[in-house]
């Protein structure tokens, strides 16, 4: 019952509105459960900036970090990809740095591949749209390499470092 009624509204949606628009819809969703976890975590005063801090919001730290890469992935594609008018393009790059600092302070291993992803996919959507085969495949190699440095160093920087299944919790 379930499912079906998932994906009848799934289809309903796709009926109502064009791929723009359900990207728009997706962002602000994401966007407003993140906003809420951070007011959240203010309120209940769990944020400890000095000490090991890990931010939960309102679930998870899992759940929280992908949700702020798939908001990173969609304003990314927008900001570097898109055709947007010049005013809109500050609100995608406050997204993007929101995202990337949520991702970050979650401490999930997920969540950070997720966002390597992320930028992989933006970055060679955009070397492919713009530069020759032999750029696009050194772009991708750095780009590669570089985010995974990144990924290592946060994984790998938890309470005792070098031990990977935990972040000292």
């Amino acid at each position: 019952v379930v499912l079906a009624t998932v994906g009848l509204t799934a289809f309903c949606i796709a009926q109502v509105f064009d791929l723009e628009q359900i990207i728009d819809l997706i962002l602000v969703v994401l966007v407003g459960y993140l906003v809420l976890g951070v007011i959240y975590e203010i309120a209940s005063g769990s944020v400890r900036v000095l000490r090991v801090y890990r931010f939960t919001g309102t679930t998870s730290p899992s759940q929280n970090g992908l949700f702020a890469a798939i908001v990173t992935l969609i304003s990314g594609i927008r900001l570097f990809l898109g055709s947007d008018t010049r005013s809109r393009r500050w609100t995608y790059w406050l997204l993007l740095s929101g995202s990337i600092a949520i991702t970050a302070i979650t401490m999930s291993r997920t969540a950070m591949i997720s966002l390597a992803a992320a930028v992989l996919i933006t970055a060679v959507l955009h070397a492919t749209m713009r530069t020759t085969p032999f750029r696009i495949r050194v772009g991708v190699t750095v780009l590669t390499v570089a985010v995974a440095t990144v990924v290592a160093f946060v994984v790998l920087s938890g309470h005792r470092s070098g031990n990977l299944s935990s972040f000292g919790y």
